[in-house]
């Protein structure tokens, strides 16, 4: 029975990844467009509200405000050196 309660394990773990999201985020962007990569969200507050679990929210370069949020989503927060 372990072994089975492992394999499930296993396949929600890479049903989770298979479905995660790369959202981004930039000085430049706008929190209106898509939060991919040539169109970032401006805000990590909107990233954070739209993300999902298993998201990942990579935060490009740059200085931003400080967020209020939810405490209770756990995010993978990935910054990009300058």
């Amino acid at each position: 029975m372990n072994k089975s309660i492992v394999a499930l394990m296993g396949v929600f773990a890479l049903a989770t990844t298979l479905h995660a999201s790369i959202i981004h985020v930039a000085t430049n962007g706008n929190d209106a467009g898509e939060g991919c990569g040539p169109d970032p969200f401006r805000t990590i507050q909107h990233a954070a509200e739209v993300a999902q679990p298993g998201d990942v929210i990579t935060v490009h370069a740059g200085v931003y405000r400080c967020l209020e949020g939810d405490a209770t989503k756990l995010f993978l927060w990935r910054f990009q050196s300058l």
